[in-house]
C-alpha cells in the first residue's frame, strides 16, 4: 500500500468523470489557496481527464479494493 505525504492534499474523485474533470480545471487555484500540492484519486476510468490537463501526479483506486497505481 501506497503511503500518503502528510504535505500534501489528496483529492478523491470517485463518481461521475465530470466530477473529476471539474475537479482538474481548479488544481491549480487550490494549489495557490492551500498553499500545497493535490493529488487526484481517482478511477481508472478517469484516467484520461488527468492526461486533458496534463496532471502526472495522481492515483488510480480501485474502488472495491484498493489502490492499485500511482503515477509517481
Amino acid at each position: 500500500m501506497k503511503q500518503l505525504n502528510n504535505n500534501f492534499y489528496y483529492f478523491v474523485s470517485n463518481f461521475g468523470i465530470g466530477d473529476t474533470y471539474f475537479l482538474c480545471s481548479l488544481k491549480e487555484v487550490l494549489e495557490r489557496k492551500f498553499g500545497s500540492k493535490i493529488i487526484f484519486v481517482i478511477k481508472d476510468s478517469h484516467r484520461a481527464i488527468m492526461e486533458c490537463f496534463d496532471i502526472s501526479d495522481y492515483i488510480i483506486y480501485d474502488m472495491g479494493g484498493g489502490i492499485y497505481e500511482s503515477s509517481k
